[in-house]
């Protein structure tokens, strides 16, 4: 399927996680697109060992499994992305672009079979798959506008562009199907990134 795609390039085909390692040792990609039930080394080992010997290629892990805890152990293994194998080309072409490009993917019908973290000890647990959607760079920026500081403020705090602060924080509206700012907050209070302690 992905053959056609313009910009896509197969380097290679496994057919179980021992193969695939093997591939990436004499081959090199940006994206390793994975079965959670492969035979021999499943998804999420080969995943955890991609991650320690191969850091610069993304995880896509393709599952029909909607069982909520085997979906949060790709992400903790190191998934960038989890995709059910019913997902069609658009889809994958578009969640492998994501994740190409340093970016986190997770389709709405995986996100929603992924309910928070339970409570430890009173403090809030973040929901592991949502704050991941998220990039480290955007969480910052969410912070920072949990501060009520101004695109230009928060831009002279990173080190960036005003119109970059613009850019992550229409994606994070995009991303998290939120309104407006009051929307981005409430996200990232729900799911840890911000401690409203410190607001």
């Amino acid at each position: 399927m992905m053959s056609s795609v313009e910009g896509i390039e197969i380097i290679g085909i496994a057919s179980n996680g021992e193969e695939a390692l093997a591939l990436l040792k004499e081959n090199s990609c940006n994206v390793a697109i994975l079965d959670m039930h492969m035979p021999v080394l499943d998804g999420i080992q080969t995943t955890k060992q991609i991650r320690k010997s191969f850091p610069q290629v993304q995880v896509l892990m393709l599952t029909m499994d909607t069982e909520a805890n085997g979906m949060r152990n790709a992400i903790q293994a190191g998934a960038a992305g989890l995709v059910l194998k019913t997902a069609g080309k658009e889809e994958l072409k578009k969640a492998i672009q994501h994740i190409a490009s340093g970016e986190k993917y997770y389709n709405n019908a995986v996100s929603h079979e992924l309910p928070p973290q339970p409570p430890s000890n009173g403090i809030q647990q973040p929901n592991t798959a949502a704050a991941q959607i998220l990039t480290s760079r955007a969480k910052e920026v969410l912070r920072l506008v949990a501060k009520e500081l101004s695109n230009i403020q928060i831009s002279d705090k990173l080190f960036i562009s005003p119109k970059t602060v613009e850019t992550h924080r229409k994606n994070m509206t995009k991303k998290l199907a939120v309104k407006n700012t009051m929307g981005l907050i409430r996200f990232g209070v729900k799911n840890g990134i911000i401690d409203i302690k410190d607001e």
